[in-house]
């Protein structure tokens, strides 16, 4: 009997042992787990592409695949204006294609951009402008509205030119249809005359339109007209002389010199207009003042879609591409009449032919804002992204993809 107990209490013991052991080794485990080491997991950098908000919301008949995205579509033959109240670079139009697939003709989406905060916003306004392409379009800071002029329904034989003028303000995200301008105008230019609070037109073509398959010869307008915002009235100033009929050609609005300056541009055959002439346009006197070239270097005036845009810091006229030069940065200097070849084969086109583009000048960040395009080689295509353009450091600059 002794022994069994001796026996017992030595199993007794075993097992208290046991418990006791396995209980200090499950505490080292986990206070091992819980110590800290010596080793930081350093932060994930994560890099975010540019982002758009979209106001107000898509509707149902929206194309899915450029909603999604947020970002307009690479397209030719639309139009920017600088709101200068809101701050935003208003896109209007164009013809546009997905993955390379020349599909939608006309788009008449309506895109704000903010340059602060690289953001684009499809606007979707509804009603808007029917769909265009080769409309103009210049911001009145007087009535804070952004007017379009012009433009055709599609291209070829039987697209349909349009005189229609409208106002859109970002600020209630809304279009108002105007008194209509002249008849038919497709590659018009305009440009904000500010000290007489007048949009003055000139030139444009009815290349492609109806009146051409049923056998009337094609146009290209030497024309100036005068909107007036304030009383929605069109005025054929008629001015004499005048530079001959063009479309496409580079012309905007020197502030401090307050004239219109205009230069090149093709008529529908595609011959350069004249031979490099400056033109410059006064309201006050409706006079065109026609002046020579310096002795150079100049810009070739063999160049079809080129886009020219007023720098107020600097006070310059920034001009770039053009079939045939589209890879070529000029500033022109109204003071001296003198060109300056700024950049050859650096800018948007890289060593391509760039034209038909949007082109805009940016007053908040001062930079000078290109998107879209025709860009071709020996073959054409659209040129996709947002380029910018800074005179001070003579810079180009890709913004969005």
């Amino acid at each position: 009997m002794k022994k069994v107990l001796k026996s017992s209490n030595k199993w007794v013991c075993f097992l208290i042992i046991v418990l006791f052991l396995t209980a200090c080794s499950s505490e080292t485990i986990n206070d091992s787990l819980n110590e800290p080491t010596d080793t930081e997991t350093s932060p994930t950098e994560t890099l975010i592409s540019p982002t758009a908000t979209e106001e107000p919301a898509p509707s149902e008949t929206t194309q899915a695949t450029e909603i999604e995205k947020l970002i307009p579509a690479p397209r030719r033959y639309h139009a920017l204006a600088y709101d200068d109240e809101s701050g935003r670079i208003i896109m209007v139009g164009g013809q546009s294609a997905f993955g390379g697939d020349i599909s939608m003709m006309g788009k008449d989406n309506t895109w704000a951009y903010d340059s602060v905060n690289n953001l684009w916003s499809w606007m979707n306004p509804v009603p808007e402008p029917i769909k265009l392409l080769g409309s103009q379009l210049a911001y009145d800071a007087e009535s804070d509205r952004v007017i379009l002029y012009g433009g055709s329904e599609g291209l070829g034989l039987m697209a349909v030119g349009v005189g229609d003028t409208w106002g859109y303000d970002f600020s209630t995200n809304s279009w108002e249809q105007l008194s209509d301008g002249p008849l038919r105008r497709f590659g018009a230019r305009l440009a904000y005359d500010s000290e007489s609070d007048m949009i003055i037109l000139f030139g444009g073509s009815d290349w492609g339109f109806v009146s051409v398959s049923q056998g009337d010869p094609s146009i290209s307008y030497n024309e100036t007209w005068v909107y007036d915002t304030n009383t929605d009235t069109w005025t054929n100033m008629e001015p004499d002389p005048s530079p001959s009929g063009r479309w496409y050609q580079p012309m905007a609005y020197d502030s401090k010199a307050d004239r219109v300056i205009l230069w090149g541009g093709t008529d529908y055959a595609g011959d350069p207009a004249d031979e490099g002439l400056v033109w410059a346009y006064d309201y006050n006197t409706n006079t065109w003042e026609v002046i020579s070239p310096s002795e150079g270097p100049n810009p070739d005036p063999d160049r079809e879609g080129a886009g020219m845009v007023y720098d107020a810091e600097s006070d310059r006229m920034i001009m770039f591409g053009g079939d045939a030069f589209g890879s070529e940065t000029w500033a022109y200097d109204f003071n001296n009449n003198t060109w300056a070849l700024m950049d050859d084969g650096h800018g948007p086109a890289g060593a391509l032919n760039l034209s038909f583009f949007g082109f805009v000048y940016d007053n908040n960040l001062d930079r000078v804002f290109l998107s879209g395009g025709n860009l071709c080689d020996k073959a054409c295509d659209y040129q996709e992204g947002l380029w910018s353009y800074d005179f001070n450091s003579n810079t180009w600059t890709l913004v969005t993809p």
